[in-house]
């Protein structure tokens, strides 16, 4: 059996047409008399040199310095000369034989060096992408030698494709693996014309190409279809169903009642069009909504910056919806729509995470009751009479909690609990909304979970109740460091003077501990007391030889933020400190050079970040580096008296980190 040969029916197709069955998976595929070669570009990289890169594959249009071409791994790709960006754009055509020849060499070779460029040869970035692939078989193999048979080239196509089909144990192993391939590139173009875009013609040209039976097996193909079946009912997305600016939803809203403005802001939820910034990540569903499409960049100060317009989702959570909202609300877990928004792990990775509508409605809902009244997670496999079930719930439950308070909310979430975990994620609501009259409450879930002392001892320090202190006083003798901690802090906070200072003891004990979890863990806590007693021990974590200034310079910049003197002197002793650190290589004045960098550098070189642009000199000669860190420590002295006297401190890095899950978030 081979990748050409006969009696073998793909799809009631006889098999020997597989070279255009393979190469109908491209969206723009060549014909015979396409021509094959490499699209060559160069280009100012941005620090005045030229750099150059190339792209195989097969040209389909080249007009007023725009060449269009379908690249060898199953991409249509545009590139446009620009002379002002020094960009040149040249296809260069070959018969096909050279790249044969050089992948047969490659392939064949048992040098590690060469199959290493195997690897960045053949898969879209390299190793990167390679390593989620198979190696048997590589997308620009199958579609190169495709071609060839069907430019008459067997002789061409053999040589590329048979060595690999013989290491395969079947045959239609070979058609599958290129069809898997190609498809990513066609699935991640899909999304991009549809978030990056909102080309909806152009996504559903994709999402349609995909639905074909010959991408059959491919994981994404269901979602192809079901977005193509969608964008061609919505074609008055971004049209004439819009969001509109801020000022003109102020006017709408005022003129709509509560439940019209949370059902027009709801209806607008699928026109969310958020972007993923860092990888690993995820996208914020709060991000700034543009009128035109198109990934924001830079600092938003550009000039030809897009209309800034409402984000729906923010303005329902600034509605701080209540139980008898979700009454309005509910219906919109039908919403299936998906977002123009997707996420993932690693751009190589080839999984990508599309965003729906009624995700978002969901975490509306459980936001508003305190607690996970509806769970999407299976929500795509169940029948629709099962959907109905749930929402039915949802609009029993608000029903029965309309006019009801946060904490007669929280309260009812915890007596219905159903395990432990439901019952600590309506504790934790107490903690984060600051319940104190829950108390007696959290106090009888240490009873009936004995086990979790030390989440008890946590929830009860953010509730903030006086009531915790007796309780506190017993925690404090246990033995656990993080119960005895969060004892001492509602201690301090809340006991006699003999409370506090047991309190402070216990605490200089656990910043004392061995360097574990808890020395750290328990920063966040001591600096919300706003205590100086408690903010002095906290500041001690400086002076601890454990103490990586570079891994854990945030810790030192909330410390800094303290405004405790403890805090400046600690660092201005690191900065002075001039015991010898590590040899290291680095540049200077576009020259390699090696230095001896004391601890004082090391210190400085972390604490950098504190000032806004500004970039230590870590590989300046000693006696520059000495007077820079001079310089940076008579700045942090200026910055600590501005903060003393509650002076505005524009050179300053003031953003606070979050110390605890309990934290509400800032408006």
């Amino acid at each position: 059996m081979t990748w050409f040969g006969q009696g073998i029916l793909y799809k009631g197709a006889p098999f020997s047409h597989a070279r255009s069955v393979t190469l109908a998976l491209l969206p723009d595929p060549p014909d015979a008399k396409s021509l094959f070669g490499q699209l060559e570009i160069s280009g100012d990289d941005g620090r005045g040199e030229i750099s150059k890169f190339s792209v195989p594959g097969w040209l389909r249009s080249e007009k007023e310095g725009v060449v269009q071409i379908t690249t060898w791994l199953g991409a249509s790709v545009e590139w446009k000369a620009d002379p002002a960006e020094k960009r040149t754009v040249d296809f260069k055509p070959s018969d096909g034989k050279d790249a044969v020849s050089s992948i047969r060499k490659l392939r064949e070779s048992k040098d590690k060096e060469a199959r290493d460029k195997l690897m960045e040869t053949l898969p879209a970035s390299g190793g990167f992408t390679g390593q989620f692939e198979p190696r048997m078989l590589s997308a620009p193999e199958g579609l190169l030698a495709a071609w060839l048979y069907l430019k008459g080239d067997k002789s061409s196509a053999a040589t590329l494709l048979f060595p690999l089909l013989d290491e395969l144990d079947d045959d239609r192993w070979a058609f599958q693996i290129v069809r898997d391939l190609v498809a990513k590139h066609c699935h991640h173009a899909m999304l991009n014309d549809f978030s990056y875009r909102r080309d909806y013609a152009k996504t559903i040209r994709m999402a349609k190409h995909l639905s074909q039976p010959l991408f059959d097996g491919f994981e994404y193909q269901l979602r192809a279809k079901e977005l193509a079946a969608q964008l061609e009912q919505r074609t008055d997305d971004f049209k004439t169903l819009i969001l509109p600016s801020a000022e003109d939803w102020k006017k709408t809203a005022i003129a709509l009642p509560r439940e019209k403005q949370v059902e027009f802001l709801a209806s607008r939820l699928r026109l969310l069009n958020c972007f993923q910034f860092s990888q690993p990540g995820n996208v914020d569903y709060r991000d700034e909504q543009h009128a035109t499409a198109g990934r924001p960049r830079g600092d938003g100060t550009e000039e030809g910056k897009p209309a800034v317009v409402i984000n729906p989702y923010n303005e329902l959570r600034a509605l701080k919806l209540q139980p008898s909202d979700l009454i309005t609300l509910a219906p919109f877990l039908k919403d299936d729509n998906f977002l123009p928004t997707y996420s993932y792990w690693r751009t190589f990775h080839p999984d990508r995470t599309l965003h729906r509508a009624n995700w978002l409605v969901a975490k509306l809902i459980n936001a508003a009751a305190l607690h996970t009244l509806v769970d999407l997670d299976d929500w795509q496999d169940l029948p629709t009479a099962e959907r109905g079930q749930r929402l039915e719930a949802v609009l029993s439950w608000a029903n029965e909690m309309s006019g009801k308070s946060a904490s007669e909310i929280i309260k009812s979430n915890m007596a219905k609990a159903g395990n432990e975990r439901e019952w600590f994620q309506a504790a934790g609501e107490a903690a984060r909304l600051k319940e104190a009259v829950l108390l007696p409450d959290l106090l009888a879930g240490g009873e009936k979970y004995p086990e979790k002392k030390v989440e008890i001892a946590e929830i009860c320090f953010y509730v903030g109740s006086p009531d915790a202190a007796p309780s506190a006083r017993f925690w404090i003798k246990l033995g656990d460091p993080k119960l005895k901690c969060y004892a001492a802090l509602i201690l301090a906070r809340h006991g006699t003077s003999e409370d506090k200072q047991n309190a402070l003891a216990v605490l200089k004990a656990i910043m004392a501990a061995p360097w574990e979890e808890e020395p750290l863990d328990a920063i966040g806590p001591m600096l919300l007391l706003n205590d100086p007693q408690v903010t002095e021990i906290a500041c001690s974590i400086l002076r601890r030889p454990e103490f990586q200034w570079g891994y854990h310079d945030w810790i030192a910049h909330q410390l800094f933020l303290s405004k405790h003197p403890a805090a400046l002197t600690a660092m201005l002793d690191a900065l002075a400190n001039g015991e010898g650190g590590k040899e290291r290589t680095g540049e200077w004045q576009g020259q390699e050079v090696k230095r001896k960098l004391t601890r004082g550098d090391e210190a400085a070189a972390a604490l950098e970040g504190f000032r806004k642009d500004y970039d230590f000199p870590e590989y300046a000669p000693d006696g520059e580096r000495a007077a820079a860190r001079m310089a940076f420590g008579e700045w942090l002295k200026q910055q600590h008296a501005l903060l003393i006297a509650a002076k505005p401190t524009p050179d300053l890095e003031t953003r606070q980190w979050r110390a605890s899950k309990f934290q509400i978030d800032p408006p």
